[in-house]
């Protein structure tokens, strides 16, 4: 990759952060924010995650990518939060909400669904989540 262009990759990362920073909140002990995307390619979706959870390793971090055919939807754990909170919980009150299908790891969840909900459910359904840790 052209030295240009990972640059203007790391900058955009950068504002994506400071972006998400900006939405923090703390609900039970434990960060939560989240991004919102349109066809979103998801190496830099993967990218932007790990370093936002590199420095804030007690954060859940929610991504929701509208794509062509519906609404992808990732939730990432750092470190620290994965000693509390379980993604595939998450994930599976996610689907439920928003008529999805997804599964997940220990730190890594995803989903999708063929609807476009709003940003606004899938955020009150992790809220919702965190509020039981």
């Amino acid at each position: 990759m052209d030295s240009r262009v990972k640059a203007l990759i790391r900058k955009a990362i950068r504002s994506d952060i400071n972006e998400a920073l900006g939405r923090e909140v703390v609900i039970n002990g434990v960060g939560f924010t989240y991004m919102e995307y349109e066809n979103e390619d998801k190496n830099y979706i993967q990218e932007f995650a790990k370093e936002y959870l590199s420095n804030k390793p007690n954060t859940v971090l929610l991504i929701v990518n509208r794509v062509s055919n519906g609404t992808e939807y990732l939730v990432y754990l750092g470190s620290e939060s994965a000693k509390r909170v379980n993604v595939k919980d998450i994930i599976t009150k996610l689907n439920n909400g928003v008529n999805g299908k997804g599964g997940g790891s220990a730190t890594y969840g995803q989903g999708f669904t063929q609807s476009k909900p709003s940003i606004n459910d899938f955020i009150n359904i992790v809220k919702a989540a965190l509020g039981n840790v």
